[in-house]
C-alpha cells in the first residue's frame, strides 16, 4: 500500500497522471486524513471505545475463566481497569468468543491507553497487509491510482474507518476475508474456509455468504470453514468450560436486542421506523429467507464462482443482518475486490455513495437516518448486476454481464492476465 501510494505522488508531481487519476490521490489523501482522525480521536478517549470491554474480557478470562461472561465479574474489572466506576453505560460489556479474551492478554497487560495504542498499531498494519493483498487481486495492467481507489473508497469509507475509532476487529477480519479470496484463486479452498472462519468473531459479516457458497457448489470451502468455527468452539470450551459459554450467545442477545436501531443494516432501519427493536429480528429472517430463496433460483449463475459467492454474500450479510455497524461495512472491500474489474467506475462510485449516506444519516432525525442500509443495498445490487448474478435487461448491455460471468471461474489466469479487455476504466 505504501509503496503504491508513493509511487503515486511521484506520478503526480511528474504530471503523469490523468485528471482521474489526481482525483484519485485527493479522494485517498483525504481517506487516509480521516483513518488518522478516527485514531486520534479514539486514542484520547480510550474509555468511549469498544477496546475497553476488550480489555475487560482479557482481565477477567486471566483471573476467573469460568465467570468470562458474569457481569459481576465485568464490572468489578471495568471498574478496575478504569479507576473509576462510571454512573452510566457500565460495565460495556464483552461479548466476543473465549478465544479472543485469550488473543487480547498482551495488550491487556498494559495500561489503558498504551494497550489500546499497540493494538490500534495491530489493526493498522492488518489494514495495510489487506491492501497490499488485495492490491495483487486487482488486474496487473491497471495504473496505480485506479487501484488506489478502488481500495481506498471500500476500507477507507468513512463508516468503515470508525473501526480504528473503536479499535474494532474489522481491519483483521478484513485480511482473513481478502486471503480467502486470494486462496480460492489459487484453488485452494479448504485453506479459504479456514481463513474465513475468522469472521466467526463477527458473525454477522458472513452468516449469508455460508448459503451462497453452498449453493455455487464451493463444499471445499464450506468444509475449511466448519473446521475453523470447530476450531473456535474447541478452545471456548478449553477455556472456560460448557456452562460458561453456553451464557455466551445469552449474553450477546441480551445486549443486541435493544440497540437493533442503532445498526447499519435494513433490519435496524425497519426498528427505526417501526420503534420495535425484536421487529428487527424478524425483518433480518425474513430477509434472510428471501436471500436463500434467491440464490437457489439462481443457482445455475453462481454454481462454480465461489468468489462472486463471498464477494455478493458478504454484501447481503451487511444489508441483511440485525446486529452490523458502520465499522463492519469496512468488509465490503471484499465486494469492491470482485466486482471492480468488470464495472469500476459503479463499484466505485457505489462505495463513496456508501460515505456519503453515513454523513447524511448523521444530518437525519433518528428516525429517519437509515440512509446506509440502502446504499449498501445498492452495493449488493450492483455487484449482482454487473457479475451476472442477476440478469440486465438487454437495452442496459446485456453483453457486459455475459462477459461477467467469466468471473470465479477464471481464477488466477485472470489475474495473471490482468484483466486487461474484460472490462475498462471507461
Amino acid at each position: 500500500m505504501s509503496s503504491l501510494a508513493a509511487r503515486g505522488v511521484a506520478r503526480g508531481l511528474g504530471g503523469r497522471w490523468p485528471g482521474a487519476g489526481r482525483l484519485a490521490l485527493v479522494v485517498v489523501l483525504l481517506a487516509v486524513a480521516n483513518l488518522a482522525i478516527q485514531v486520534v480521536t479514539g486514542l484520547d478517549a480510550p474509555a468511549k471505545t469498544d477496546y475497553l470491554p476488550f480489555a475487560t474480557g482479557a482481565q477477567v478470562l486471566q483471573a476467573d475463566p469460568s465467570c468470562l461472561y458474569c457481569m459481576d465479574a465485568q464490572a468489578s474489572a471495568q471498574a478496575a481497569i478504569l479507576g473509576y466506576r462510571p454512573t452510566a453505560g457500565f460495565p460495556q460489556p464483552f461479548v466476543n468468543p473465549p478465544l479472543t479474551a485469550l488473543l487480547l492478554r498482551p495488550f491487556a497487560a498494559l495500561p489503558l491507553r498504551t494497550g489500546m495504542a499497540v493494538f490500534v498499531l495491530v489493526l493498522l498494519f492488518a489494514l495495510l497487509m489487506a491492501m497490499r493483498l488485495a492490491s495483487r487481486l486487482l488486474p496487473a495492467a491497471w495504473p496505480d491510482w485506479r487501484r488506489l481507489l478502488v481500495m481506498a473508497s471500500a476500507a477507507f469509507s468513512i463508516p468503515a474507518a470508525t473501526a480504528l475509532f473503536l479499535a474494532q476487529w474489522a481491519p483483521l477480519l478484513l485480511l482473513a476475508a481478502v486471503g480467502a479470496l486470494a486462496a480460492m484463486r489459487a484453488r485452494r479452498p479448504v485453506l479459504a474456509g479456514l481463513m474465513l472462519a475468522a469472521l466467526v468473531v463477527k458473525p454477522q459479516t458472513v452468516w449469508l455468504a455460508l448459503p451462497l457458497l453452498a449453493v455455487a457448489g464451493s463444499w471445499r470451502v464450506l468444509l475449511g470453514f466448519g473446521a475453523g468455527a470447530a476450531g473456535w468452539a474447541l478452545t471456548g470450551l478449553a477455556l472456560v468450560g460448557p456452562a460458561e459459554l453456553l451464557q455466551w450467545p445469552r449474553l450477546v442477545l441480551e445486549r443486541h436486542v435493544g440497540e437493533a436501531h442503532r445498526t447499519a443494516g435494513l433490519p435496524g432501519a425497519v426498528a427505526g421506523w417501526t420503534g420495535s427493536d425484536p421487529a428487527a429480528f424478524v425483518a433480518a429472517v425474513v430477509l434472510a429467507v428471501a436471500v436463500v430463496a434467491g440464490a437457489v433460483a439462481l443457482r445455475r449463475r453462481l454454481r462454480g464462482r465461489p468468489e462472486v459467492a463471498l464477494a455478493v454474500g458478504v454484501a447481503l450479510s451487511m444489508v441483511c443482518a440485525p446486529h452490523v455497524f458502520p465499522d463492519d461495512l469496512m468488509l465490503l472491500a471484499v465486494t469492491a475486490i470482485v466486482w471492480a474489474p468488470f464495472a469500476p467506475r459503479a463499484a466505485v462510485a457505489s462505495m463513496i455513495a456508501v460515505s456519503a449516506a453515513y454523513l447524511v444519516d448523521g444530518w437525519l432525525p433518528a428516525w429517519a437516518g437509515h440512509v446506509t442500509p440502502l446504499a449498501t443495498l445498492a452495493v449488493a445490487v450492483g455487484a449482482m448486476l454487473s457479475l451476472g448474478v442477476l440478469r440486465l435487461p438487454a437495452s442496459w448491455g446485456t453483453a457486459v454481464a455475459a462477459r461477467a460471468w467469466a468471473v470465479g471461474r477464471l481464477g488466477s489466469s485472470h489475474a495473471a492476465a490482468g484483466g486487461g479487455g474484460v472490462s475498462p476504466w471507461h
